[in-house]
């Protein structure tokens, strides 16, 4: 495993307990096969847990402003998984998910998006309740104006009551043609949205800019 983090406590090996926050920096998880390791992993403000590595027997606490983000985008098979324990969410907690589909118009066949698998374990609210942020990434190759229904996390239970309500959307790299419908049931954590292009400033401008003038030219008819 790679690690840029903050630590304290100790690392030794991948079979010793560990415990450590991640706060301004990446905690990359790569190991392919046994856990990294046991203990808490606190993730705070600006500090991000990814990879497709395996936490299995860790707890993960998200704070405001912390990220976790199964594997670094590109497929849908397991080296593209980021395995971990149980997941409490706090209000502001980030789950980034990247997603491609390398055929045109094909949006189920090839659709890529890493993926966080809690495997039999809970994902659950934390003290710090609710908003918590879906941010999802298109790597360049999304069909824009298609529907996909993309997978962020799996786990065998949630807790605290979470619901889609509790979630919203982000987009990067492109915005929602229409607003994005997250669910929540019994095992995963999915988001059905329309990708659509960012508007050039250029167009942002001339809409501005006619939206500038229609406002006058309603004054003047009211002054009149």
């Amino acid at each position: 495993m790679s690690f840029i983090y903050r630590e304290f406590g100790h690392i030794r090996d991948r079979t010793h307990g560990f415990h450590f926050q991640v706060a301004g920096g990446t905690l990359l998880a790569s190991n392919a096969t046994q856990s990294a390791g046991t203990g808490a992993v606190l993730i705070f403000n600006g500090g991000t847990v990814a990879g497709s590595g395996r936490l299995a027997n860790s707890s993960i606490t998200v704070q405001g402003g912390g990220t976790v983000q199964g594997g670094t985008g590109g497929s849908t098979t397991a080296t593209n998984t980021l395995t971990t324990g149980a997941i409490t969410l706090n209000a502001g907690a980030i789950f980034r998910t990247i997603l491609g589909d390398l055929t045109t118009g094909n949006m189920l066949a090839d659709q890529r998006a890493s993926l966080i698998d809690l495997g039999a374990t809970v994902l659950t609210k934390g003290t710090a309740t609710s908003p918590y942020i879906i941010r999802l990434v298109d790597d360049g190759t999304l069909d824009f104006n298609l529907v996909y229904t993309v997978t962020i996390a799996t786990y065998a239970s949630v807790g605290g009551g979470l619901s889609a309500s509790d979630f919203t959307a982000v987009a990067e790299n492109f915005i929602f043609a229409s607003p994005a419908t997250i669910d929540v049931n019994a095992t995963s954590l999915t988001v059905t949205f329309t990708p659509t292009p960012v508007p050039e400033p250029v167009t942002v401008g001339l809409i501005a800019a006619a939206g500038l003038g229609m406002g006058r030219f309603i004054r003047r008819r009211v002054r009149k």
